[in-house]
C-alpha cells in the first residue's frame, strides 16, 4: 500500500507536535511540516505532492483564500482546516466544507 503524503502547515510548534503525536501510529503517513508564512509555501507544498494537506486554522493562517488556492492547485488532495481552539475539523473539497470529529480526521487521512 502506497504512503499517504500530508503537509502540516502550521507555525505553532505545540500544534505541530500534537499532530505529530497523533498521526506516529498511522503506520501508512508520510508527514511533512511546512511554516505557513514560508516565503515560497506553494512550491514547497507542490513538491511533497500531498494526498491531504492539513491547515492549522487557529493560528496565523495564510486565510479563507489561500485554502481556495490549495484546492485548485492540488485538486486532488484533501485539505483539512484543524482548530484546536474551537474544536473544529474542517474538510475543503471544491470549496465546501464538511465538519467532522478527530476519528473522522484519521479516516480522512487514510482516504
Amino acid at each position: 500500500m502506497r504512503r499517504k503524503r500530508v503537509v502540516l502547515l502550521s507555525n505553532r510548534s505545540l500544534f505541530v507536535a500534537g499532530v505529530e503525536r497523533l498521526l506516529q501510529d498511522v503506520s501508512d503517513v508520510e508527514l511533512n511540516v511546512l511554516p505557513v508564512d514560508h516565503p515560497s509555501l506553494s512550491q514547497e507544498v507542490a513538491r511533497f505532492a500531498p494526498d491531504v494537506i492539513i491547515l492549522d486554522s487557529g493560528g496565523a493562517t495564510p486565510g479563507e483564500g489561500a485554502i481556495v488556492g490549495l484546492l485548485a492547485e492540488h485538486p486532488r488532495a484533501k485539505v483539512i482546516g484543524l482548530n484546536l481552539n474551537e474544536s473544529v475539523i474542517k474538510v475543503f473539497r471544491v470549496r465546501r466544507a464538511r465538519h467532522m470529529d478527530l476519528e473522522g480526521l484519521l479516516e480522512v487521512i487514510r482516504g
